[in-house]
C-alpha cells in the first residue's frame, strides 16, 4: 500500500484547510462578536492551540481570513455570499470562495444554480493555477465561461462580466505558459 503523500511545508493538509475554512465560514455568517479567526491569531504560538494552528502556514492564512474579514459583510443570504465571494477572491481566498457558495448551490435550480457553479468553477480554476496544476485551471476555467455566457454583466451584486473578462485573460496566460495573477480584482 501506498504510504500517503505529504503536503510541503508551503502547503496545508486538507483536513486542516477544512478546519480553518469553517473558523472563516461561521465569522462570516456571525453578525457579532469579534470571532475565532481573531481569537487563533492573537494567541501566543506556545499555549494550547491545536499543532497545525501553530505553523507560519496556517497562521498566514489566518492571516489572510482576518484581511478579507475587516472587508466582508457578514450574514449567510445568497447576496451577502456573493459579496463575500467577491472579497475572497481579491484575497486569493478561492477554497475558500467554493466552500462560501456551495451551500446555496446545493439548494439552487435552474439559472441561479449555474451562475452559482460558474463562480465557483472560476475560483477552482484560480485554485489549480495557484497550484501550478495548468491543466486542471484551464479545464475549470472554460467551464466557468461557459457557465456564466448567458448570465447578466452583474447578477446578485457580483460583477458576472468583469469575472468573464478576467477568465478570458486567465485561460489566454495559461495557454502561453504565464503565470496567473497573484490575486483576482473584481
Amino acid at each position: 500500500m501506498a504510504e500517503p503523500q505529504r503536503p510541503s511545508p508551503d502547503e496545508l493538509t486538507l483536513a486542516t484547510r477544512n478546519a480553518l475554512v469553517q473558523l472563516l465560514l461561521a465569522d462570516l455568517a456571525s453578525l457579532e462578536g469579534d470571532g475565532a479567526v481573531r481569537g487563533l491569531l492573537r494567541r501566543p504560538d506556545g499555549d494550547d492551540a491545536a499543532p497545525w494552528v501553530r505553523t507560519a502556514v496556517a497562521r498566514e492564512r489566518l492571516q489572510r481570513y482576518a484581511a478579507a474579514l475587516d472587508q466582508a459583510p457578514r450574514g449567510d443570504d445568497l447576496a451577502t455570499r456573493l459579496a463575500q465571494a467577491r472579497v475572497l477572491f481579491a484575497h486569493a481566498l478561492y477554497f475558500e470562495v467554493h466552500e462560501i457558495l456551495e451551500p446555496p448551490w446545493r439548494t439552487a435550480t435552474g439559472e441561479r444554480r449555474r451562475y452559482l457553479q460558474g463562480i465557483i468553477q472560476a475560483a477552482v480554476a484560480w485554485h489549480h493555477g495557484a497550484g501550478a496544476r495548468p491543466g486542471p485551471a484551464l479545464r475549470a476555467s472554460a467551464a466557468a465561461a461557459a457557465k456564466l455566457s448567458a448570465a447578466p454583466a452583474e447578477w446578485g451584486g457580483f460583477p458576472v462580466a468583469r469575472l468573464c473578462t478576467l477568465l478570458a485573460e486567465y485561460r489566454g496566460r495559461l495557454a502561453r505558459g504565464e503565470s496567473p495573477p497573484p490575486r483576482v480584482r473584481l
